[in-house]
């Protein structure tokens, strides 16, 4: 929580401007243990000694060296351009410019100081800027003009305190939302800790962090998918933080919190391809995002091991960025990776989000779900290259009746090893509806599987809708003969193959498929109780151009065979690899066999071998 200022500090802020220099610092309490130079000078309000003995202790008390302070510039701006959201400029009539712009000479930065300082005369400056200003009096008060220096300090000490008394406090459960205050609070507290109203932020601050790092991370790390869209820019508030502290000879996070954030960072790194970042809504090169990464784990003091540096390396040279291929990393350097960052693919309850990935290195096949909203969003990457990002829309009605399905998705069945990994989301809506949403990437393969299941509690006929949001611009080519599709962009071919319609366009189907307004659509119509549509994505470069075929396959219970609406079971062959998908909508009250499978489960996805074996790959109970 924000602690409350007193009302001797309130007063002085509210009529500061009615105040002299020599008053205003008369009127100040200092702490006990406040130096005897800094209390007696002030007491007796001489300006010019106040500012001398900032100079000389470095505003802090701490001296930062000319070596140190250097390399501290480089760090802080690649971390202030992240959390600011900028991809190459800060703004040059800003504070942090006056921070980063070296060259300047002593008369020529004071004076844009003075100048910005001015024209705030009756506000207090935005967060931003306050931020700037601590790092000014922390990293450079000995390029500053004694007057200067010691305006700055009053014009900041009492633009903090009108933000702490006008803020709201911070609420344990803000999570990543709370860092802007936590970081003001912080800075205020290690900047003026010899004044009596100010020594406690900072340990007001830390305590907050460790409850919003407890609040907006799993206990694996796993940032909550609401701060996924900003959770980069927020680590390097936190690693902005950090450095800081650094400099003060103190740190933000304790033994427990620095093993959790770790576990972040690793989360993090994860959402990387050469394609970029998933769910990062700026547009920032790989180079920068690599760079801002080795920032982060430096100035956190996270080792990096010797196979996640290579990796690194690989995503930030220039030959990903022109499209040429790039060398995988060894298997030792890919289990160094995984060892440190754990596995690619994993998933939160807690969280709401789940990814799977094939490997660390490149080529990187990604398929990541976030579904704390109404709708799923999801990020998709084929061999490095996007190919979805966006919601993952969706539309039902059941006999001319528009069904609302949006509400709240939940992950009931996941799985992985090191040949699949897979997620499937449920919703419950009205009249018993349920909709099932199924996603399965098979790691070796250069495949992904989509699944829609649709459950009524009575027959009717039904219009379901899915679309899938491209990337870039793609164009969809059919087959003349067949229903296979394949999605075209420049010198990429995915193979698509509409696994649950019948093959020939000859015979009668209730999909269709095409691509609108970058928003690749299927629509099924059929009758019955419910509905299971099943899509295939191939782009694997041995195959694109094996030969094909797929065809339902039949599903029996207890001798009968089986419609449609009840349970269904296909196959496909592709090249000399062949799969077979079983999915059953009701509870089966005894289990059912379809192409060597016997199952009551709800879902099974197989390989079959030359002989006709069986190889399940992922199975779903009930």
């Amino acid at each position: 929580m924000s602690p409350a200022l007193p009302a001797e500090t309130l007063s002085i802020t509210e009529n500061s401007l009615e105040i002299s220099d020599e008053n205003w610092l008369k009127g100040l309490s200092f702490h006990s243990t406040a130096p005897e130079e800094l209390t007696t000078a002030a007491s007796k309000g001489e300006i010019v000694a106040v500012a001398e003995f900032l100079h000389a202790t470095g505003v802090n008390g701490t001296k930062i060296s000319r070596q140190n302070r250097r390399k501290i510039l480089e760090q802080l701006q690649i971390l202030w351009l992240a959390q600011m959201n900028r991809s190459s400029a800060i703004d040059e009539a800003s504070l942090a410019h006056c921070l980063f712009e070296t060259d300047l000479e002593s008369g020529e930065l004071s004076g844009r100081v003075e100048t910005i300082m001015a024209s705030t005369p009756s506000a207090p400056p935005d967060l931003s800027t306050l931020i700037a200003a601590f790092w000014l009096l922390r990293l450079i008060p000995q390029k500053l003009e004694p007057q200067t220096l010691f305006s700055l300090w009053r014009w900041t000490l009492e633009g903090g305190r009108a933000h702490l008394s006008s803020s709201e406090p911070v609420a344990a459960d803000q999570g990543c939302a709370a860092f802007d205050q936590i970081e003001m609070e912080s800075l205020f507290g290690w900047i003026y800790h010899d004044l009596k109203a100010e020594r406690k932020l900072a340990r007001q601050g830390i305590r907050s962090l460790q409850q919003a790092i407890d609040a907006s991370t799993d206990i694996d790390g796993t940032p909550h998918a609401k701060w996924l869209d900003q959770i980069l820019p927020r680590l390097s508030q936190l690693s902005r933080l950090q450095l800081f502290a650094q400099t003060v000879k103190t740190s933000v996070l304790s033994r427990k919190d620095e093993k959790r954030v770790q576990r972040l960072f690793g989360r993090v790194v994860g959402l990387v391809t050469p394609a970029g970042m998933a769910f990062r809504n700026e547009n920032v090169s790989l180079a920068e995002t690599v760079r801002l990464f080795r920032t982060i784990a430096d100035v956190l003091d996270f080792p990096l091991a010797a196979g996640t540096r290579r990796l690194f390396k690989r995503w930030e040279s220039d030959s990903i960025s022109s499209g040429k291929s790039v060398k995988p990393l060894t298997l030792e350097q890919e289990r160094e990776v995984r060892k440190q960052f754990h596995k690619e693919s994993h998933q939160s309850d807690w969280a709401e989000w789940g990814i799977l990935r094939s490997a660390w290195s490149s080529p990187v096949d990604l398929f990541a779900i976030r579904h704390e909203g109404p709708r799923p969003f999801i990020e998709a990457v084929a061999a490095d290259e996007p190919l979805f990002s966006g919601i993952w829309d969706h539309s039902l009605t059941v006999s001319g009746r528009p069904i609302e399905t949006s509400g709240d998705w939940s992950c009931c069945c996941w799985y992985h090893d090191h040949q699949t990994a897979f997620m499937e989301l449920q919703l419950e809506v009205e009249d018993s509806i349920q909709v099932i949403r199924q996603a399965l990437l098979l790691r070796n393969e250069s495949v992904l599987y989509i699944g829609d299941s649709v459950r009524l509690p009575e027959s009717g006929n039904i219009e379901f809708c899915r679309t899938l949001p491209m990337v870039g611009d793609w164009n969809l080519e059919e087959d003349s003969a067949t229903r296979e599709q394949a999605l075209i962009r420049e010198e990429r071919r995915i193979r698509l193959f509409p696994w649950t319609s019948p093959q020939d366009r000859m015979h009668r189907g209730t999909e269709s498929m095409e691509l609108l307004d970058g928003q690749l659509k299927l629509t099924v119509r059929t009758t019955g109780k419910g509905l299971f549509a099943a899509t295939l994505f191939d782009w694997s470069s041995k195959r694109q151009e094996a030969p094909v075929d797929w065809q339902r396959a039949t599903v029996a219970e207890d001798g009968a065979i089986l419609p449609p609406d009840r349970a269904v079971a296909h196959r496909l062959r592709l090249g000399k690899k062949q799969w077979v998908v079983y999915h059953t909508l009701e509870k089966p009250p005894i289990p059912r066999t379809a192409l060597g499978i016997h199952t009551a489960s709800e879902t099974v996805v197989a390989e079959l071998n030359s002989n006709g074996e069986v190889h399940v790959l992922v199975e779903v109970e009930l």
